[in-house]
């Protein structure tokens, strides 16, 4: 009886954390750091989600959790690879500027 019942209480203590784990919708755009224009079909990865940007250089991602590193790539662009508090983020739409970068493929 004593060991069904702390199976239970662990299930519920387990359901209770899930309930817990916040969905965050992010959204934002990707630009080039010198003009200013849209990166269309950039990667974002923000927490092993996966998304590209559409044609205006936007993006949307459904992320849980209170942190995580946020990756945004794009061919011939330097990587921005930066933390994220998402206690700190709610309502805003992120703009980020990526650099060109300098290296050359050989």
């Amino acid at each position: 009886m004593q060991k069904g019942f702390r199976y239970i209480l662990l299930l519920l203590i387990l359901v209770n954390y899930t309930a817990l784990a916040q969905t965050i919708e992010l959204m934002g755009i990707v630009k080039d750091a010198e003009t200013s224009e849209v990166l269309v079909g950039a990667t974002v990865i923000v927490c092993d989600e996966i998304t590209a940007t559409d044609n205006e250089g936007r993006f949307q991602i459904n992320v849980t959790g209170e942190s995580c590193n946020a990756r945004v790539s794009y061919v011939g662009y330097e990587l921005f690879d930066e933390e994220i508090v998402f206690s700190t983020i709610e309502g805003i739409d992120f703009i980020i500027f990526l650099k060109e970068s300098s290296s050359i493929l050989d």
